[in-house]
């Protein structure tokens, strides 16, 4: 029996691995390819007229876009012989499986909740000894959820790290407190 499951584990970690390297090989491609907001709205795509370019990958982060939608648009702006029309074309003839793409899509949707979030993570960690004024109204943090006021209430913590630590109150909530704290210290030390 642990034969057999040991077996299970090497099989489900080479697919977990397999399915790593599809949504590897399909971002990379989509972040590679680049069209400008007017390549994007040339081919359907409401996007604002910036003059920027964009990856495929940004645009796949749009619940509106979809990948085939990219790949119409690059053929359009860049020739359905281009390298980057070729290498969508390829994903899609099944270089890659159809759960992988749809995992990749998934990655590229996610992407830039998941970076605000890794920096908001760096910046209570950097303020983490931030000291919470020891007569904070916590009514006065808008943002807050009853709950969370509750709890700070509660506990009436030190800092920034001692309230991250209170069960109950969100990473979110501290986020919170932690910019309401800065802004109402710079204003304080601005007069």
């Amino acid at each position: 029996m642990i034969f057999v499951n040991c077996v299970r584990l090497v099989l489900f970690q080479a697919i977990q691995d397999e399915r790593a390297e599809e949504i590897r090989v399909v971002t990379s491609v989509l972040e590679a390819v680049q069209l400008s907001s007017h390549g994007w709205a040339n081919s359907g795509i409401a996007v604002t007229q910036d003059g920027a370019y964009t990856s495929a990958a940004a645009m796949l982060a749009r619940s509106d876009v979809s990948l085939e939608a990219v790949w119409a648009a690059v053929r359009q702006e860049c020739g359905e012989d281009s390298s980057q029309a070729r290498d969508i074309g390829q994903l899609l003839s099944g270089r890659v499986s159809r759960s992988g793409l749809a995992a990749a899509a998934v990655e590229c949707y996610y992407r830039p909740y998941l970076a605000r979030q890794d920096h908001n993570v760096e910046i209570l960690r950097r303020d983490e000894e931030l000291e919470i004024p020891h007569n904070l109204d916590y009514e006065s943090v808008g943002s807050l959820s009853r709950e969370d006021r509750e709890k700070l209430q509660e506990f009436r913590p030190v800092s920034i790290a001692h309230a991250g630590r209170i069960p109950g109150v969100t990473p979110s909530a501290i986020f919170r407190l932690l910019k309401y704290i800065q802004k109402s210290k710079k204003i304080y030390d601005a007069n």
